[in-house]
C-alpha cells in the first residue's frame, strides 16, 4: 500500500482591490496591496502574508475577504492611513490548480 506523508503544490493567490466611496464625496481611499517578501504563493497551511495600506481623508472601511473559506477581516479607521498585515493559511484541501481569490475592499 502506498502511503503519502503529504501532498504538496503551490497554490496562488489571486488579488482584488477596490476602492470605492459614496457618490457625493469626491476622495476614495487610497488602497495599496502588496506580498511580504514577495511572497505570493504557499503549500498547505503555509501563511501568505498580505500588506495592505490604505489611507483615507475622511472615516473609512477595510475589508479583506477570499473565496475559499471563513478567513475574513473587516475594521473601521478614522482619517488617516492605516497599514495592516493580513497573513492568509493557504488551506490544506485545495486541489493542484486550484487559486484562492483574495479580495481588498477599502470604502468611505
Amino acid at each position: 500500500m502506498k502511503t503519502l506523508s503529504k501532498i504538496l503544490f503551490a497554490a496562488t493567490i489571486a488579488l482584488s482591490v477596490f476602492s470605492a466611496c459614496k457618490k457625493e464625496e469626491q476622495n476614495k481611499p487610497e488602497l495599496s496591496v502588496s506580498f511580504k517578501e514577495n511572497n505570493d504563493t504557499g503549500w498547505y497551511d503555509d501563511e501568505v502574508t498580505l500588506i495592505v495600506e490604505a489611507s483615507s481623508e475622511g472615516a473609512f472601511s477595510l475589508a479583506i475577504t477570499n473565496n475559499h473559506d471563513d478567513q475574513t477581516f473587516s475594521e473601521n479607521y478614522p482619517a488617516g492611513s492605516t497599514t495592516k498585515e493580513w497573513a492568509y493559511v493557504v488551506p490544506n484541501d485545495l486541489a493542484e490548480g486550484d487559486e484562492v481569490k483574495v479580495t481588498v475592499v477599502a470604502t468611505n
